[in-house]
């Protein structure tokens, strides 16, 4: 899966119970503090050290902007959600095609009742 993070793509590894155990300590932690600390853990696991020293500028948790570290990580968890959200959107969509499929020929039905009145 790729991220793409101020025209620069990157390579995320695969949605596992370690990144979503890591997203829940991000998402309950209450001080700003160990929000970033728990984000910039999170961002360390999935990005490779490489791209991250290109995206952090090698910067350290102390001395990075903490902004972009947030975007950085909401980036990241939204390309996890919509990966498995268009799961979701394939079959609501088999779904639609079904029931209008349905409507399709209850009118026809409709229409050829109407012809032998």
């Amino acid at each position: 899966m790729i991220l793409e993070f101020e025209s620069k793509e990157f390579e995320l590894p695969k949605w596992t119970m370690k990144i979503a155990k890591m997203q829940d300590d991000v998402e309950k932690e209450v001080t700003n503090e160990m929000l970033y600390k728990k984000s910039y853990e999170f961002v360390k696991a999935v990005i490779q050290k490489s791209d991250l020293d290109v995206i952090l500028d090698g910067k350290t948790l102390d001395t990075l902007d903490l902004i972009k570290l947030n975007n950085l990580y909401k980036l990241i968890c939204a390309k996890y959600l919509n990966a498995m959200q268009e799961v979701d959107l394939e079959l609501a969509n088999n779904k639609l095609d079904k029931v209008s499929s349905m409507v399709d020929t209850m009118e026809k039905m409709a229409n050829a009742s109407e012809r032998l009145k």
